[in-house]
């Protein structure tokens, strides 16, 4: 399952920032393996869990599709983990149909 209740997270993370940046050359996105282009506004999310340093670099048309996800998401206390976007989506559509409810 792709979405995880998000009181039962795997690790721990002790440090998160989620910063929106402007590309000075190219990067993929994390989520959909797309091209940031130089001068295209990315999201940039990095921190540290269970000891080690992370980071995922996000184009902003999955940035929307996140939040569009999150806020349905949140309220059957669950989350989208970060590089997990394809693979919600996916499950969601094959459980509920398009525009199917949790």
């Amino acid at each position: 399952m792709c979405f995880v209740d998000k009181w039962d997270a795997d690790g721990v993370t002790q440090v998160y920032k989620r910063d929106e940046r402007r590309a000075r050359k190219r990067h993929q996105c994390g989520e959909c393996s797309r091209t940031i282009e130089p001068g295209e506004t990315y999201v940039c999310h990095h921190g540290v869990c269970d000891g080690s340093g992370w980071s995922l670099k996000s184009c902003m048309r999955c940035e929307r599709v996140r939040d569009a996800l999150d806020d349905e998401a949140c309220a059957a206390d669950l989350i989208v983990p970060l590089g997990e976007l394809r693979c919600c989506l996916r499950e969601r559509a094959q459980a509920h149909g398009p525009g199917g409810k949790w």
